[in-house]
């Protein structure tokens, strides 16, 4: 369950039939919100090129051990969480360099490909201007904005949407939870299926996010006071919980959004304003997870303004 590829069916459809006509590209971008399953799809599609065959719907064990013994698929991933560096770069390039072991194709994929550095960067834009037709490299990343426009140039760009929630309450038909449970994962989850497996394989997680969900619907209605402590009380969290947190925020905030729209056309004003807090939720999370900004600081002007 965990490996299975949730949606993405037209995505799929379309590299299937680029393997069948022999069309594939020297270099591709992936792009699209984070754990949604862009990496799954790439270590199939990558496996799939090597043995000449379809890609399929899900990932066995079987596939992934053989992902793992396959001296010709090369996974980078950034180096403690932060960056891609110039020296994983430049070690790509050294195993691109060889010809494959046994498939026909050396197949490389960058996992959040927007954060390699600039000089790693450089250095791969140098391995793109130059293809060998035995190498295909896939950049996995959320967002293309945050790659150089001479690479995305020399890549074809793959779009994954979100899945829809019907694909997603479809997927975890078995899983033993209520209806409102399985609302509740896709709420949480803003319907991404491994922040969803996440959801369900840790309960203290699944808690957590109820919590915040109830202590964010207290703390909007709350005086200055209580906003300031709870923005020094969070800033003080590791950054992956500010972001899960922050996250959670815009989950309650679309739903209200929505909620907006199934009401009067009276809430022109309420739609508008939750769209402002939406985009400044955006924009506070970028500032806080790329250091330009104090947390705190920045949490309390938006808790603040809400």
């Amino acid at each position: 369950m965990e490996n299975q590829i949730i949606g993405h069916k037209k995505v799929i459809d379309f590299l299937n039939k680029s393997i069948q006509k022999n069309k594939i590209s020297h270099a591709y971008l992936f792009e699209g919100p984070e754990q949604i399953g862009k990496k799954l799809v790439a270590m199939e599609f990558a496996l799939a090129v090597q043995n000449r065959e379809k890609v399929i719907s899900s990932l066995s064990s079987a596939r992934e051990r053989t992902s793992e013994m396959n001296p010709d698929l090369l996974v980078i991933n950034p180096e403690k969480g932060e960056s891609v560096s110039i020296a994983q770069i430049r070690e790509l390039q050294n195993q691109l360099s060889l010809f494959p072991h046994s498939k026909k194709y050396k197949v490389a994929i960058i996992d959040n490909a927007e954060v390699m550095t600039v000089e790693a960067a450089n250095s791969l834009l140098k391995t793109l201007e130059n293809p060998s037709a035995t190498t295909i490299i896939i950049l996995v990343v959320s967002s293309s904005e945050g790659v150089l426009p001479t690479i995305r140039s020399r890549c074809q760009t793959i779009k994954f949407p979100i899945p829809s929630a019907r694909e997603l309450k479809y997927f975890l038909k078995d899983c033993r939870k209520s209806d409102r449970e399985i609302e509740e994962l896709i709420n949480f989850s803003r319907q991404r299926p491994g922040v969803i497996m996440e959801l369900l394989n840790n309960k203290e997680f699944f808690e957590q996010q109820k919590k915040d969900s109830e202590k964010f619907s207290k703390i909007i209605n709350s005086g200055i006071t209580e906003k300031i402590n709870y923005a020094e009380e969070i800033s003080k969290e590791e950054f992956g919980r500010i972001e899960n947190i922050l996250n959670l925020w815009m989950v309650i905030l679309r739903s209200s959004f929505l909620d907006c729209y199934k009401e009067s056309s009276g809430n022109k004003n309420l739609k508008r304003r939750i769209s402002g807090i939406i985009k400044e939720i955006q924009r506070s999370k970028s500032l806080i997870l790329k250091k330009k900004a104090n947390a705190r600081l920045v949490l309390e002007n938006l808790l603040i303004n809400c």
